[in-house]
C-alpha cells in the first residue's frame, strides 16, 4: 500500500510555535544523537564532533574530536560514538569515556557517507549521491564489509528504526518511505510524499519528525493514524534533530546555531503508558523492563553514562552489582524510567 501526504500551508494558516537559541557560534551543525542529558552534535563545515551537557547551565560546548573530514551522521552505541566523514570517505567510531581514545576506522572507500543509525544489533548508514544505497553492519563482526540492503536511491539523508521498519528520507525524491527490517526485498511504502529536501529524523511518543532542510520547515507523522501535519515553517536549512525531556533539539546550517522547541504534552492514551513499565522498585538484585525489546542504556542519578544492554521480552537484567543509589533506564526514543537500588 502507499500513502501520499501533500504537506502545505495555506495563506491564512498561522504557526505559533516558536524556537529559542540552545547553542550558537558553532560551524555548520549536522548530524545530532544523544546519551541521557548529553547532546552530540557534528559540526560539519567547522571538521568537529562536539557536545553539550543539558545539565549544564551555561551550555558549554566540548570539542570531542577534531580535524574531521565534514562530519556528517552521528550514533550510539554500546558506549561508542560512530560517525560519517563526507570528505574522508569513512565511516569511523570512537569510545566515550576514555580521553585517551583514538578513533578507529570501520568502513573505508565508501563515497560520500551520509546518514548514520544503530539500533539493535546493526549499525545502518547510507552514502548521498544519486543511486544512493543503504548499508547494514552487524556490531558483532565490524570487520566485515557491510551488506547492501537498499540501491538505488536519490540522496537518502535520513534513517531511522522504529519498531521493526526502517524510515528512509530520499532529498531527491522529496519522500520518507519504510520497510521491513527483516524483509529487504518487499517493496517499500511512502508515508511522506511531496517534500522538499527531506534529511534527518527523530521519533518521540509516536510521531516522526523530519528535518526540510531545503524548505525550512520541520513536518510530524503520527505512525498510528497517518496524519502529517507542519510543526515549524521558519527556519534556515534544519539538519540534525533530537529530542529529550520533551525538547526538540534542531540544528540550523546557515545560522551556525542549535535551537530547541518544547513540544506539547504528550497525547499518548492509558494503555501506550501502562504498557511500559519497570519493576521492582525499589529492587535489590535485578529489575524487569515489560513492553520494550531493544536497546536500553543505564545512568547514574548523577548522568554518568554506565553502558548499555539488550532487552528482550521476559528477561531480567541483574543490578546486585550496583551501590545503592538512584538509576536511569534510558531508550533510544527519550523515554526514561528510575528506579532505586536497595
Amino acid at each position: 500500500m502507499r500513502y501520499l501526504y501533500l504537506l502545505c500551508l495555506l495563506a491564512s494558516s498561522t504557526l505559533t510555535a516558536q524556537t529559542i537559541d540552545f547553542i550558537t557560534g558553532i560551524d555548520g551543525p549536522s548530524g545530532m544523537t544523544t546519551l541521557g542529558s548529553t547532546i552530540f552534535f557534528s559540526q560539519y563545515s567547522g571538521g568537529k564532533i562536539s557536545f553539550t551537557d543539558l545539565n549544564d547551565p551555561d551550555n558549554n560546548v566540548v570539542d570531542l574530536l577534531t580535524g574531521l573530514g565534514q562530519p556528517y551522521g552521528v550514533a550510539i552505541h554500546d558506549g561508542y560514538l560512530y560517525y560519517a566523514e563526507n570528505d574522508f570517505d569513512r565511516l569511523s567510531r570512537v569510545e566515550l569515556g576514555n580521553l585517551d581514545a583514538e578513533p578507529e576506522e570501520i568502513v573505508s572507500q565508501i563515497v560520500t557517507p551520509n546518514a548514520v543509525h544503530a539500533h539493535g544489533d546493526y549499525l545502518y548508514f547510507t552514502h548521498f549521491p544519486d543511486e544512493g544505497e543503504v548499508y547494514r553492519l552487524s556490531f558483532d563482526n565490524l570487520e566485515a564489509a557491510p551488506d547492501t540492503i537498499l540501491r538505488g536511491l536519490d540522496d537518502p539523508g535520513g534513517l531511522l528504526v522504529i519498531g521493526n521498519e526502517l524510515y528512509i528520507s530520499e532529498f531527491g525524491t522529496g519522500t520518507v518511505s519504510k520497510i521491513r527490517v527483516n524483509d529487504f526485498d518487499s517493496e517499500r511504502t511512502i508515508v511522506l510524499d511531496n517534500l522538499v529536501g527531506p534529511n534527518h529524523m527523530t521519533y518521540h511518543e509516536g510521531i516522526l519528525y523530519v528535518g526540510l532542510f531545503s524548505q525550512g520547515w520541520i513536518v510530524t507523522l503520527d505512525i498510528a493514524s497517518g496524519q502529517a501535519d507542519v510543526l515549524l515553517d521558519n527556519l534556515l536549512e534544519p539538519t540534525g534533530l533530537a529530542i529529550v525531556n520533551n525538547e526538540l533539539y534542531i540544528g540550523l546550517f546557515v545560522d551556525d546555531k542549535i535551537v530547541k522547541l518544547e513540544l506539547p504534552n504528550s497525547t499518548a492514551g492509558p494503555e501506550e503508558d501502562l504498557s511500559l513499565q519497570l519493576f521492582p522498585n525499589p529492587s535489590t538484585d535485578w529489575i524487569q523492563l515489560q513492553g520494550w525489546e531493544g536497546e536500553a542504556a543505564l545512568f547514574a542519578s548523577s548522568g554518568q553514562y554506565l553502558g548499555s544492554a539488550q532487552i528482550r521480552s521476559q528477561e531480567v537484567l541483574s543490578v546486585s552489582h550496583l551501590p545503592q543509589g538512584q538509576y536511569w533506564i534510558v531508550l533510544p526514543n527519550g523515554r526514561s524510567l528510575p528506579f532505586v537500588k536497595q
